[in-house]
C-alpha cells in the first residue's frame, strides 16, 4: 500500500441503494415503461389481425360414437361408409 494514502471506504449496499435510488427507480421505469409499451404493440398486432376476421370455411366436428374391437364384424367397405357419412 502506497502511504499517505486512505484505504478505499466499504460502503453498505442499503447505503449504496439510497444513495443512487433515483436512478434505481428511473431504470424500474423506464423498464416497466418498455415492457408496456411491447406488450400493447404485440396485443394490437394480435387484435387487428384477428378481429372480425371470419373463417372461410365453417367448422366441423368430426364424432361419432363407434367402438372398434378385435373380432368385430366389420369389414372395410363398413369403414368406408362411416368415414364418409361423417364428412
Amino acid at each position: 500500500m502506497k502511504t499517505g494514502t486512505r484505504p478505499r471506504r466499504r460502503v453498505s449496499l442499503h447505503l449504496w441503494m439510497y444513495r443512487r435510488r433515483a436512478v434505481i427507480l428511473a431504470s424500474l421505469a423506464g423498464i416497466l415503461l418498455a415492457a408496456t409499451l411491447v406488450v400493447g404493440y404485440f396485443t394490437r398486432v394480435v387484435v387487428t389481425r384477428f378481429d372480425g376476421r371470419r373463417w372461410n370455411l365453417p367448422s366441423r366436428i368430426y364424432s361419432d360414437m363407434a367402438v372398434w374391437r378385435r373380432g368385430d364384424s366389420g369389414s372395410p367397405e363398413r369403414l368406408i361408409r362411416k368415414l364418409d357419412r361423417l364428412l
